[in-house]
Parts: structure tokens; C-alpha cells; sequence
């Protein structure tokens, strides 16, 4: 029997008496057809439902956890077998993880549990009869959009499922939770979906409890640096299974920390607090929401110097900065683009046409979801873009001296209206430039 394991320390901490439920590694199995096993420090009553292949995403299985944590959980992928292609894990919501099986080819799977393990079983052949359909709010087919899943149970209301098609009742559906509109937006944001890829913590791989950072490669997790080296691609394999091929890498670059705090703004606000959130927020978003690994050159109030916050090489799919603004003048307001960087240099007409692209992809998607933008994305001169190697966007999210961008830069609903926007950006730059996607 061949054995992959990947020992994952994610942190999916459920309060349950003294003792939180961690899920603490999944394992991938061959045993006459894959197996996955989910190991859990505490029993869980999973929910589970297939997916069809679309929008250029796999047929895929996935399994909602109920296990609450009081932070996001580490975005994480472990290779798979067979037909299997791989596993991605991400914290959905505050009460919910998901696991995504991604398939070459749509298969009947059972599903067990015990005390401490969730079993996955995979079967030949295409599942035959469809299992109980999503609730209806959640479209399985949206314009140019990523199917997107039922919403997560709580914990109460999950029921212990069984295959689609395969002997067994048929799975629980999860009840669906009240959605409280935000105000905030010209238009409604894009709805997120299941869990597409890692989003990858520098190395060590393995960061702070509360930040949206991704497990390592199969070997053990290690402490946090102040320092961490520059950011490099996980290793990944595309939806074919194939292991040469890595998914489309993001680095997501939270200016300021630690020593230097950046901008300070009115109610105490300060840049490198604020900009990490929404770093935070982006990262989780952009692992869930599009097949691709994310990165974040810190994941803690950490100062991390220039030459550590740029990719080595050419490597990553884009690099995005986010900053915030300061001016005497009171007044001044909104939101700023800037782009640069790629591989060619300045003088390269290919990696500046990329940039601008991106930067306009970036400025366009504001635009229209948030508002409030200055102005067109134009070339900015920043260290971080202009010793880039790759093509790098550079957001100041508004000026932290006006008192209604510094309250909105602090609003959740704000953030997440903002992180919406950067996620779109991003899905129609990656379309044109990563056929991945």
C-alpha cells in the first residue's frame, strides 16, 4: 500500500471544554482506490457533497467540518493518488473548515467516521445518480464565476453523510444560514467557493495561530522568523495531477511592521495594523477563491527589509503590496494604484505591458466594486516595484488622515468589500496571463 502523508498542523482549534479539537493532519492513501483520512482530536459530523467539473475547475468532492477556531486556519494541499489529484484544506467561515477532493473524473465515494478520523473512500467509475443538490441559494453555475457550494452547517445541524451515489443514505444537506447584505457595496461581491489552492506562509511555512498561512510540503512545522527569507513557489501540481507544474504563485506583501509603523491616522490608527488584516483577509479569499498559492511576506506585527519582501526570481504569477496613505491636507481621500516590476525590468516593453495590465485589472475592479478610486492605475516608482522581478501592484487603500477612509480602512464589512474587489482584479489578470485559471 503506498503512503502519502502530510503532516499538516493547521490549528482548526475548536473550543470543547478544556480540550480544542485540532485537525491534525490529513493522510492520502492507495488501498484499492484512493483514501483520504482526516484526523481529528475530537469526534466531528462532517457534511459532504460532490461537484461537477466546470469553469475550469475539476470534478471535485468536498466536506464541510464543523470545527470553529478563533482564527482562520492555514490554507493548505497534500498531493493525492490515482485518480485523486489532490486535497486542499482552508478554513471556510469561524465555524467551518472545508476540504476539497479535486478528481480527474467524477467518482462514487463513501464516508466514514469514527472518534478521531474522518475516511474519504474513492470508488471507480462516474457517480450515476446526482445526491441531494445544494441549497438553492447557492448557484452551481454563475457567469464567468467559480461554482460555488452550499453554505457551511453549524455544528448542530450537520448530520453524518454518505455517497452520492454509492449504497448508504443519502448525505445531509447543511441548513442555510441567514446572509446579512453589506451596505457598503455599488455592487454585490463575488460569492466565495471551495477552496482552490494553498496560501503559503514564507519559509518557515508555518506562522502566528490567527494568520491565513499554509502548512508545509510533507515535513514538520517550525517556528516563526522576524526574518524570513524571500519568497519562493510552493511545489504544487496542476489539475491533471501533474507534479512539474505548479500552481499560479501570489505573494501578498503587508507593508511596515514591526519597528516601522508606516502612516498613523486619526483614532490611533496605524498602517501596518490595518494593512495586515486585510492581507490577512485577501489571503484566505484568494486560496479559496481561484487555483492558485498564495504567500505572505509577513504574518505578524514582524519588520521584514526590502531585499526579503521581492521574489528571487521571476517566479510568482504577480506581487501584490498593500499600503496606506497620510497627507497635511486633511481632505485628501481614496484609493491609490500603482504598478511595476516583471522580470524584463523597466526597459522590457513585455514586463511593462504586464504590469499595466495588472495594475489596470487591479484599478478597474475597485473602480466598479468599492469606489472612491484617484485617478487611473499609473507607474509607480516604489522599491518594492521597481526591484521586482515580477509583475507587482502596489494598492494604498486610502489616506489614514481623513477620518472616513481611516474608519473605513478599520470596518470589517469595509475590508471585506475591499478584499472582493483585489480577488476580481486578480481572477481577470490570471485569466489572460495564467491558463491555469
Amino acid at each position: 500500500m503506498r503512503r502519502l502523508t502530510a503532516a499538516l498542523a493547521l490549528g482548526l482549534i475548536l473550543p470543547r471544554g478544556a480540550r480544542p479539537a485540532v485537525l491534525e493532519r490529513v493522510e492520502v492513501v492507495e488501498d484499492g482506490g484512493p483514501v483520504v483520512r482526516l484526523h481529528v482530536s475530537e469526534p466531528v459530523k462532517p457534511v459532504a457533497h460532490p461537484l461537477a467539473a466546470g469553469a475550469n475547475l475539476p470534478d471535485r468532492i468536498y466536506l464541510d467540518l464543523p470545527v470553529p477556531a478563533t482564527g482562520p486556519a492555514a490554507p493548505a494541499v497534500t498531493r493525492g493518488v490515482g485518480p485523486l489529484l489532490r486535497v486542499r484544506t482552508a478554513r471556510f467561515d469561524t465555524s467551518t473548515v472545508r476540504v476539497v477532493l479535486d478528481l480527474a473524473a467524477a467518482l462514487p465515494f463513501t464516508l466514514q467516521t469514527d472518534a478521531h478520523t474522518v475516511i474519504v473512500r474513492l470508488g471507480p467509475g462516474r457517480t450515476e445518480a446526482a445526491p441531494a443538490p445544494p441549497p438553492a441559494s447557492q448557484p452551481e453555475a454563475a457567469p464567468a464565476a467559480e461554482p460555488a457550494g452550499p453554505p457551511p452547517p453549524s455544528p448542530s445541524a450537520a448530520a453524518s453523510p454518505s455517497p452520492p451515489a454509492a449504497p448508504g443514505p443519502p448525505p445531509a444537506v447543511a441548513s442555510e444560514p441567514a446572509t446579512e447584505p453589506l451596505d457598503l457595496p455599488t455592487r454585490p461581491p463575488t460569492p466565495p467557493t471551495e477552496p482552490e489552492a494553498p496560501a503559503r506562509a514564507t519559509k518557515p511555512r508555518i506562522a502566528a495561530a490567527e494568520a491565513p498561512r499554509a502548512a508545509p510540503e510533507p515535513s514538520g512545522p517550525t517556528a516563526p522568523s522576524a526574518n524570513p527569507p524571500a519568497p519562493r513557489p510552493p511545489a504544487g501540481t496542476d489539475r491533471h495531477g501533474s507534479s512539474d507544474r505548479a500552481l499560479p504563485l501570489i505573494i501578498i506583501d503587508p507593508g511596515h511592521g514591526g519597528h516601522d509603523p508606516g502612516a498613523a491616522g486619526v483614532g490611533g490608527v496605524v498602517e501596518k495594523d490595518v494593512v495586515l488584516d486585510i492581507a490577512r483577509r485577501l489571503a484566505v479569499k484568494l486560496a479559496t477563491r481561484l487555483p492558485v498559492s498564495v504567500v505572505l511576506t509577513r504574518l505578524d506585527d514582524s519588520y521584514v527589509p526590502i531585499e526579503r519582501r521581492v521574489p528571487e526570481a521571476a517566479e510568482a504569477a504577480l506581487f501584490l503590496s498593500l499600503h496606506a496613505n497620510a497627507c497635511h491636507d486633511p481632505s485628501a481621500r481614496g484609493v491609490e494604484v500603482f504598478y511595476g516590476g516583471g522580470a524584463g525590468g523597466p526597459g522590457d516593453p513585455i514586463a511593462a505591458d504586464r504590469a499595466m495590465r495588472l495594475g489596470r485589472a487591479v484599478e478597474s475592479a475597485l473602480a466598479t466594486v468599492v469606489g472612491g478610486v484617484r485617478g487611473d492605475a499609473r507607474p509607480g516608482t516604489f522599491a518594492v516595484l521597481a526591484r521586482n522581478a515580477v509583475p507587482g501592484v502596489l494598492v494604498e487603500i486610502g489616506y489614514l488622515t481623513h477620518p472616513g477612509d481611516a474608519a473605513r480602512a478599520c470596518d470589517e464589512a469595509y475590508q471585506d468589500l475591499l478584499t472582493d474587489a483585489l480577488v476580481e482584479g486578480v481572477r481577470d489578470f490570471l485569466r489572460v496571463s495564467a491558463p491555469v485559471l
